[in-house]
């Protein structure tokens, strides 16, 4: 991928040859674009023996300074044939070409087994009739995505669907809104992102996030198979600390999970992953990851290959709040896995996109929620910003603690920052004035 591939869209190459500069000009004065160029190609695999219909694939994938330049977007093909693809830009390189985007394709249908070549080609941007899937679209099925915690005997609820139907109501759902974000928008993919706090019985404010995505439905106007990433989080940077323990139940439609017994301390997270009535496609996207290390986006790396029975000792799912293979405590020092340029599980997958690799890639990353680092800001509903809390501090939270009982202006800005110091309860002992951390 050191080189752009052209393709030239006229019945004869001759043709283009012999009309010269000519062509290239009345092509570009018309609006049209003479030259696609192949950017990348990912390939798309089958997980099942049988053959599926209306599969949908949507997944981020990054790109090199000027592949995608200002005013171009991307087209795609499968297996050499022309496919619908929705963009979702969501970063620019400094040249103001694309750096990082969400895509979506729906593949009409897909042998089993399959493992097809998944080309990614820029060309001029061309405006497009079709109109996204709504809110409304959506809460005209009957999705759901809810999830029971029971705490000390009691239980308490949360739904997706009454979020959005609130947030419907009250017109609150925008790209980056608090309480709904709006993530993807287009006439293939749709996913909004919406919380509401779940309070336990031992004190907890619990906030979850259902990060709901509708994929286009066989017929238009119709919604297909609905993910939800359901999110745990024990966050809110300036409240009360506290440790809650409960069992989790999600459910959406016949698809369900439940939790071990769990204890969430302070600044952790969790989530788990449910399509609707089990209507997940088995497909996985296979990226070239030599393309990705070629757009900077990592570093790159020796060109190795992982042996079979490695591969298929990597774990491919942890439970909840499990540290996984990540190091049980952050402060450990000396080598260890998670340590480096990329931690070893993600090294493996850009060395080797083997979807093992892939899934203990995934289960580590998500393993990272079990460290007390995850502070939240409930003003604005996203991580706590340094440039509005200046002071806010954990590693020298001793020193900020403190200051903060001065009686004059420097002890107002720090108390104002100040983390909540942790409280003696039935998971943690011995509070100190040290520190605020309180795991482990």
């Amino acid at each position: 991928m050191g080189t752009f591939q052209h393709q030239f869209f006229l019945r004869d190459e001759r043709q283009y040859i012999g009309c010269g500069m000519l062509c290239v000009c009345l092509m570009l004065w018309l609006g049209a674009s003479p030259v696609r160029a192949a950017v990348v190609t990912d390939y798309v695999i089958s997980q099942s023996s049988s053959k599926q219909a209306n599969v949908p694939v949507t997944f981020g994938q990054v790109f090199r300074d000027g592949d995608v330049p200002i005013g171009a977007t991307l087209s795609a093909t499968i297996d050499g044939h022309p496919i619908t693809l929705q963009v979702d830009p969501k970063a620019s390189n400094p040249d103001g070409s694309l750096r990082h985007a969400v895509l979506t394709a729906v593949l009409p249908s897909l042998e089993g087994r399959a493992n097809l070549p998944f080309v990614l080609s820029s060309q001029a941007s061309t405006a497009t009739g079709a109109a996204p899937i709504t809110l409304a679209q959506l809460l005209a099925t009957g999705y759901d995505a809810e999830i029971s915690l029971t705490s000390n005997g009691k239980h308490y609820t949360l739904s997706a669907r009454k979020l959005l139907q609130t947030a419907s109501a009250a017109r609150a759902c925008q790209p980056w809104g608090k309480t709904c974000n709006v993530w993807l928008s287009g006439p293939l993919a749709a996913e909004w992102v919406v919380n509401g706090p779940v309070a336990t019985a031992d004190g907890a404010n619990l906030r979850v996030y259902f990060a709901v995505r509708a994929y286009a439905g066989s017929e238009g106007g119709t919604v297909g198979p609905i993910r939800t990433d359901i999110i745990v989080e024990n966050s809110d940077a300036f409240a009360p600390q506290a440790q809650p323990q409960y069992t989790a139940t999600l459910a959406s439609g016949s698809a369900s999970y439940t939790s071990p017994a769990l204890t969430q301390y302070t600044a952790t997270r969790w989530h788990k992953v449910l399509w609707w009535n089990n209507d997940q496609p088995q497909v996985y996207l296979q990226q070239d990851t030599s393309y990705i290390q070629a757009s900077k986006a990592v570093s790159r790396y020796m060109e190795l290959k992982p042996d079979d029975k490695f591969l298929a000792s990597l774990r491919q799912s942890c439970a909840p709040l499990d540290h996984c293979d990540q190091t049980k405590s952050m402060s450990n020092v000396g080598a260890q896995p998670g340590i480096g340029p990329l931690p070893r599980w993600t090294s493996v997958y850009i060395v080797d996109p083997d979807i093992r690799a892939y899934h203990w890639m995934l289960a580590n990353t998500d393993a990272l929620g079990s460290y007390d680092i995850h502070y939240r800001d409930s003003v604005t509903g996203w991580p706590v910003s340094i440039e509005k809390h200046p002071y806010v501090t954990v590693a020298d939270w001793a020193y900020a603690n403190r200051v903060a009982r001065q009686d004059n202006a420097k002890g107002a800005s720090y108390k104002a920052d100040l983390l909540p110091n942790c409280i003696d309860n039935a998971v943690v002992k011995n509070c100190t004035k040290t520190a605020s951390t309180t795991q482990w």
